[in-house]
């Protein structure tokens, strides 16, 4: 491709010289003012420019899918021996693109993987040319309005926090309401302890039994009923037989004669 030699910038460094050179349909334009010694060396002048579509550069990946944009892309030349402006023809291809107004330009950094302005509210010339500086060679892009990057996606966390259960506040029932204490185990109540601490295994619960009857006739003296006291009964064990002791009828008999005798 055609290049610019280092000679070239050195016969015109410090001079108000303008070399122009033109080749893949785009324009160079060096001053020898702007030329400074660290950075003078040969120039390979090979660009491309294409539709986005049709661009394997990464300028082009980060562009939103709905904008249209051009990617101009130069030689591998670095820092250039002095800023350049740089004419690209506005051609039926580049107005299908962009159009020919509020046009944006920007190069893309592939260190930050940022896209950094370069000129903004451009508008082609009269011989329709797009016109803007550069200092250096990399991809640039060139969108109508200011560029808009692609959104990155959400996507939902693969390891949530997941809140633990505060132990001082009470489960909610299905129905909205705090799970109720459990009641203490009393006649009838069969309560279980799984019902009690909410989990799945079985409990068991005891059911006290306690009959105590006074002699009317001997205060402070246990009936035999009393004999009849603290049974337990295994909810998980519900074949389980339970024993109850019956009254002494006997006893009960004896108390009735000697209260007739008595009499």
């Amino acid at each position: 491709g055609a290049t610019i030699s280092k000679e070239v910038f050195e016969a015109i460094k410090g001079q108000d010289k303008t070399i122009a050179l033109k080749s893949d349909g785009i324009e160079w334009i060096f001053n020898g003012q702007d030329v400074t010694d660290e950075n003078i060396k040969k120039i390979d002048l090979t660009t491309s420019i294409e539709a986005k579509w049709n661009s394997d550069s990464d300028a082009a990946e980060g562009i939103d899918w709905e904008q249209n944009a051009l990617i101009l892309s130069f030689a591998e030349n670095g820092k250039l021996p002095a800023p350049a402006t740089i004419r690209i023809k506005a051609d039926w291809v580049f107005k299908d693109a962009v159009g020919t107004e509020n046009l944006y330009v920007y190069y893309y950094d592939n260190t930050t993987k940022e896209y950094v302005q370069v000129a903004a509210d451009l508008t082609i010339t009269k011989d329709e040319y797009l016109e803007f500086t550069i200092d250096h060679n990399s991809d640039f892009v060139i969108t109508q309005g200011e560029l808009k990057e692609k959104e990155e996606p959400s996507y939902p966390d693969p390891n949530p926090d997941v809140p633990q259960p505060d132990p001082d506040v009470p489960p909610v029932t299905p129905d909205g309401r705090g799970q109720d204490p459990a009641p203490e185990c009393t006649k009838g109540n069969y309560q279980s302890a799984s019902q009690r601490d909410g989990n799945a295994a079985k409990g068991k619960c005891q059911l006290a039994l306690k009959l105590e009857r006074q002699d009317h006739h001997h205060p402070g003296r246990q009936s035999p009923a009393k004999a009849k006291t603290a049974h337990l009964l295994d909810d998980a064990d519900p074949g389980k037989t339970v024993q109850r002791i019956k009254p002494n009828k006997k006893g009960a008999f004896l108390r009735r004669l000697l209260f007739i005798i008595h009499f």
